[in-house]
């Protein structure tokens, strides 16, 4: 049954994939934003949550953001796994992911959607 439905954790890990290409589908958008427009993103985003929207109404665009300016800043773009890691750690829970594909980017998105929150989270990386 496990190598057809596979473990529980890869149906988890593959019901996320909904929210990554809604994040994936901001993107043309964000690539078109000018530099100050991108910048308003924060204000825009904030707004919305203080009229009711909840972090998760509002964490493809976050996050989608926050992928468009590091591409623009750093020279690089966050994979769908990386943003997969970002909304496990934005719900609280544990991310383990290979080195390869874990670095302190990943985390870029799941920490400024929890800045704008009352909440906090704490990171820990082994073996970097």
């Amino acid at each position: 049954v496990k190598t057809v439905l596979g473990s529980s954790n890869d149906r988890y890990v593959k019901s996320l994939d909904k929210i990554v290409q809604q994040v994936n589908a901001f993107e043309p958008d964000m690539e078109a934003l000018s530099e100050d427009q991108l910048k308003g993103q924060t204000a825009k985003l904030r707004a919305q949550l203080e009229t009711g929207a909840s972090l998760d109404d509002i964490l493809p665009e976050a996050f989608a953001t926050v992928r468009e300016a590091s591409r623009r800043v750093l020279g690089m773009r966050h994979f769908d796994v990386q943003m997969i890691g970002g909304i496990v750690l934005h719900r609280g829970e544990i991310a383990e992911m290979k080195m390869k594909d874990l670095n302190a980017h990943d985390i870029d998105a799941a920490a400024k959607m929890i800045a704008g929150s009352a909440r906090s989270m704490g990171i820990e990386v082994e073996g970097a």
